[in-house]
């Protein structure tokens, strides 16, 4: 009967603590679920950050050029160091440019651009119809 009696306050005592127990899973559910949520946007802010970091580091205005090697600041079109259409276009290819708009190679995705001069698909620095502008020393003024 001492065993019976055992049991019945066992079970009194699991019934009283059901609710307390049921209760406590819930919460810990709530918290594993709070915690893989909240991991997910820890890493989406910082995958954004180190974005925002690459985005605004300096750059060169010429995009054959490093900053290091750029000292002048000329721009892209204006670039001694690779002045004709093919050097352009070997450092193009040599950086993985996209022929036609020279940014970053598309995933197959075609950018649209068509050179201004003879209407091929290539960017316009790149043509060889393209003659380079000679550069016209400058002239004294008489007044």
């Amino acid at each position: 009967m001492a065993d019976l009696e055992n049991l019945l306050a066992e079970i009194d005592v699991s019934e009283t603590f059901a609710p307390i127990s049921a209760a406590i899973r819930a919460l810990t559910r709530v918290i594993d679920e709070s915690h893989f949520t909240l991991a997910g946007q820890l890493q989406s802010i910082h995958n954004a950050c180190l974005e925002l970091l690459e985005r605004s580091k300096p750059k060169s205005p010429c995009i054959f050029c490093s900053l290091t090697e750029n000292l002048d600041s000329h721009s892209t079109m204006r670039c001694n160091r690779f002045p004709d259409p093919v050097s352009k276009a070997l450092q193009a290819a040599r950086l993985q440019l996209c022929e036609r708009c020279l940014k970053a190679q598309h995933d197959g995705e075609d950018c649209g651009v068509k050179c201004t001069m003879c209407g091929l698909p290539h960017n316009t620095l790149l043509c060889h119809n393209r003659a380079r502008p000679e550069v016209q020393p400058f002239k004294r003024r008489r007044f």
